[in-house]
């Protein structure tokens, strides 16, 4: 039996310390669409679908009733209040009441459908992660900080349930929004509608900008929350080992200084270019609303007097004005949203493959195939000619080590740190395999009987 006076040194993963890149496991921005990613997702969603349709169906009932309000509207003023026509006025009015109470119910049930339907979704994929972590081996809870697995079980899945509930619909509600709101403005007067549309070349300048710089911001904020997860949770679990060498002052200031105060430099900036976006997108919306409601009341007057405006315009009733006004507020809503939901759809996106990568990890001791449970344990124990690396390319622990012990006999395994002790009972427990020889429990070597009747 040889063995090395010590073990060699293992990379181990950043836990306390901080790593040469606090970001290197959210370093990647990822496509800003993956079909390899959106196949899986919809893997997890396709046994649901039916659900997803009747949430499309309530979606469109109660985008229907929203498209509709303001030209409800334009009837009221124009065919009530203008004409002096009450009945005309009353029947505006119920079925704009009709409209509101169509957009509340088809709006209550895609929410619940939505939110019931994504907790579902989610509910299997994390008993998918936690079944495939509990058969993942040893080696790998080594190589990875317990901090970023949490993260990920955690913050990666909720960004996938953010987006399974909310964004998915949510965007094709948008673009809903979008094609009926556009078709009630041409409908009203194309003319005024191809003069607000003349502001939207400098919102897809904006948009284009805060797509940019959030999808940046975004990366370091999860990096950011990543890194406080690891390190709060390293501390937490070796708060021992803090206390018994009084490192509470120097963690709090490593914490304080470059943890925390990364994750709060991250989001103020994130906080900074959604501030700076949002008033922009309403600013250019003021600035088509002005455009409008100027030659459009201009138009309004010519209709009254009987002339032309300068801009060519013909005479518009009052009520297609404010209906117009009301279908341009609305018509930036969807625009905003939209830009939003491009940073929930990278981020899902990022999450996605992180979580996959997870999902992905090879479970590295397996049952072989027709693995049979152990018969009855006797107690003779061999350790025949094992060699065994913790790490492939480095030196051995064990090297050629042979060892035999009858029933009822006791061993004491007896040497410095780092000589092989604990990996003896790890492979006796098949914790890990081999590199080369076998163990042996009975004669039957363990590589050939389930796991779990080995640790019964």
């Amino acid at each position: 039996m040889t063995t090395p006076a010590a073990s060699p040194a293992k990379p181990l993963p950043a836990k306390t310390a901080p790593p040469a890149n606090p970001n290197a496991d959210d370093d990647i921005l990822g496509k800003a669409y993956d079909p390899q990613i959106a196949g899986r997702l919809w893997g997890y969603v396709r046994p649901y679908r039916w659900k997803l349709a009747v949430a499309m169906v309530c979606m469109t009932l109660a985008m229907t009733g929203y498209v509709s309000g303001p030209y409800l509207i334009k009837v009221a003023l124009d065919e009530g209040i203008a004409q002096g026509n009450s009945a005309r006025l009353g029947q505006a009015v119920a079925l704009y009441i009709l409209a509101g109470l169509v957009f509340w119910a088809g709006t209550f049930f895609r929410i619940r459908i939505m939110a019931s339907t994504g907790q579902n979704i989610i509910y299997d994929l994390r008993r998918q992660l936690f079944d495939h972590l509990q058969a993942l081996a040893l080696s790998f809870y080594s190589r990875y900080a317990t901090g970023r697995l949490v993260s990920r079980l955690v913050n990666d899945v909720s960004v996938i349930r953010e987006f399974i509930v909310w964004a998915i619909i949510a965007v094709a509600r948008d673009f809903f929004d979008l094609f009926g709101i556009t078709l009630a403005m041409l409908a009203l007067n194309w003319r005024l509608s191809l003069l607000s549309f003349l502001v939207l070349p400098l919102m897809a300048v904006a948009t284009e900008v805060f797509r940019r710089r959030a999808r940046e911001s975004y990366r370091q904020v999860r990096a950011a929350v990543g890194w406080v997860n690891a390190v709060l949770n390293e501390n937490i679990v070796g708060v021992r080992v803090v206390q018994s060498f009084s490192r509470e002052a120097r963690n709090l200031d490593f914490f304080e200084q470059q943890v925390n105060g990364s994750l709060l430099q991250a989001t103020n900036h994130a906080a900074l270019i959604t501030s700076v976006f949002f008033p922009t997108v309403d600013f250019i919306g003021s600035l088509a609303l002005a455009l409008v409601v100027y030659v459009g009341g201009l138009a309004v007057i010519g209709g009254l007097t009987g002339t032309t405006t300068a801009w060519g315009l013909p005479g518009i009733t009052a009520g297609t004005l404010v209906a117009f006004a009301l279908y341009i507020d609305r018509f930036f809503d969807p625009i905003r949203d939209l830009s939003q939901r491009y940073n929930t759809f990278q981020a899902t996106m990022v999450s996605g493959e992180r979580v996959f990568e997870l999902l992905d990890t090879p479970v590295e001791v397996p049952d072989a195939p027709g693995a049979q449970p152990l018969p009855p344990i006797q107690g003779a124990v061999e350790f025949r000619e094992v060699t065994f690396k913790y790490d492939p390319a480095g030196a051995p622990v064990l090297r050629d080590l042979s060892l035999r012990v009858p029933p009822g006999q006791t061993v004491a395994l007896v040497g410095e740190t780092g000589a092989g002790k604990s990996t003896l009972v790890k492979l006796l427990s098949r914790f890990y395999d081999v590199t080369a020889g076998a163990v042996l429990i009975d004669g039957v070597d363990v590589r050939t009987v389930t796991q779990a009747s080995l640790r019964q």
